[in-house]
């Protein structure tokens, strides 16, 4: 999976009716009510704004809306070109300004989807990877072999010094059950093991 970095546009013009794609990050649906109406502001007066957006891990939350656009010809063909890009927590608006003649459902099927795969050509795009914050405490005879383990998943832990030593770090939520493991066969039912609140962070590759 991977989303936008930052918005981009993109116009194309097809038959004298305008085509303006936008394409953005967006993590839940109240930021995509928010970025129609900017894309209503921008572009006022407009014919249709269409739009499709995926959003969450597994893009397991998405829509798509024609607008006024006869069924399934703009919506529906902009969200397949974000499933077959394999993105998320991405909007995609499409905003056209009609210019007198009729595309049909064929025609209309085609601008979209053109419009949006263009604009996505234009992207730079970034890789979501959810994180925890996890805390591991242990006595100090064990404390290389932990700290060890726990700077190949971040270099940045913080460690504390008391009557046990305790590790404040974060690691891809994908590995924390193999870490563990490794952890409490390397020291024993001693280890304390803490996962706190997990989150999304946008990485290049």
């Amino acid at each position: 999976m991977k989303s936008v970095l930052s918005r981009t546009t993109h116009e194309i013009v097809i038959l004298r009716s305008r085509f303006i794609a936008l394409c953005q990050q967006v993590t839940n649906p109240d930021e995509v009510a928010l970025r129609l109406e900017e894309a209503r502001v921008e572009y006022p007066n407009a014919t249709h704004y269409c739009y499709a957006y995926r959003i969450g891990p597994q893009a397991d939350l998405q829509k798509a809306s024609d607008d006024g656009e006869p069924a399934k010809t703009a919506g529906v063909p902009m969200l397949e070109i974000l499933h077959k890009n394999d993105i998320t927590d991405c909007l995609v608006i499409v905003v056209r300004y009609f210019g007198g003649t009729m595309l049909g459902a064929g025609g209309l099927i085609r601008a979209y989807a053109k419009a949006t795969r263009d604009v996505l050509a234009t992207a730079s795009f970034v890789y979501p990877r959810t994180y925890a914050n996890l805390i591991v405490r242990i006595n100090y005879p064990h404390v290389g072999t932990v700290e060890h383990w726990i700077r190949k998943c971040d270099p940045f832990v913080k460690i504390t010094f008391s009557e046990i030593v305790s590790f404040a770090f974060r690691a891809e939520v994908k590995i924390i059950p193999e870490l563990e493991t490794t952890l409490r066969n390397a020291v024993g039912i001693e280890l304390v093991f803490e996962i706190s609140e997990s989150f999304t962070l946008y990485l290049k590759q």
